[in-house]
């Protein structure tokens, strides 16, 4: 899954098997940028009965219904009754299981207001930080594709500065375009000067190199405790 979802720029999600232990072990054999896993399962309501379902469906849902520059975190999730098995969640507890899997690469489901689909990575390497996020794969893949699909119109045409030209500020405009919306901090494009050698363009081989910063999401919040009698100088005075 993880080989056609690099082909086809998707995201593949994966529902993790057993308990939450096999959870953390199943992630080591799955490390992919592209691979989204989900424990546990959830409970629905099927022919009067409750029963256990695969999470992916509803985590693909909401991958479906948000931006894709939006994290699927902390993302409400419809129609649902509960969890094969109970997900202790707390902000400010990284012992938690809700936490522990999230810092493992595995999202899971939460009650908080209603349930919510809670993780913000993919299982690929932490310490990637072009690719740990989810989001940040999406983004990528989204950029790429728009950048692809609407410059149909700049092949077979004159080689010429004002080419160059036009072609950078396309790109430009939608990078620009997507900064305004909070999904990119910013971006670029400018002609390869390196490869754009006379030979490679008598060949009719033209190359620019766009570049941009997506937007991170933040995950976990810290607020500093601090207990000071400067306030009570206010009262005295």
């Amino acid at each position: 899954m993880a080989t056609v979802a690099k082909k086809l720029g998707a995201i593949g999600i994966f529902d993790v098997p057993g308990k939450s232990e096999d959870a953390l072990a199943f992630q080591t054999m799955n490390n992919s940028d592209r691979i989204y896993l989900v424990w546990p399962r959830v409970k629905v309501s099927y022919d009067d009965k409750i029963k256990p379902v695969p999470a992916s469906p509803y985590a693909a849902g909401v991958l479906a219904k948000i931006n894709f520059w939006e994290s699927p975190s902390n993302q409400p999730i419809n129609g649902i009754l509960g969890t094969e098995y109970a997900v202790s969640f707390s902000l400010d507890d990284a012992t938690s299981l809700g936490q522990l899997l999230n810092s493992k690469h595995v999202a899971t489901v939460v009650r908080q207001d209603g349930f919510r689909l809670w993780g913000a990575r993919g299982a690929g390497d932490f310490t990637n930080l072009k690719t740990h996020q989810i989001q940040k794969v999406r983004i990528a893949d989204a950029i790429r594709e728009a950048i692809l699909s609407s410059h149909r119109w700049a092949v077979a045409k004159g080689i010429t500065a004002n080419y160059l030209k036009a072609v950078q500020n396309s790109v430009k405009t939608y990078l620009d375009d997507l900064k305004s919306k909070g999904a990119i901090a910013g971006g670029d494009c400018v002609p390869d000067g390196e490869q754009n050698t006379t030979a490679n363009l008598f060949q009719g081989k033209v190359y620019w190199r766009y570049s941009f910063t997506p937007t991170p999401v933040a995950e976990t919040l810290y607020f500093i405790e601090e207990i000071t009698d400067s306030y009570l100088t206010k009262i005295g005075a």
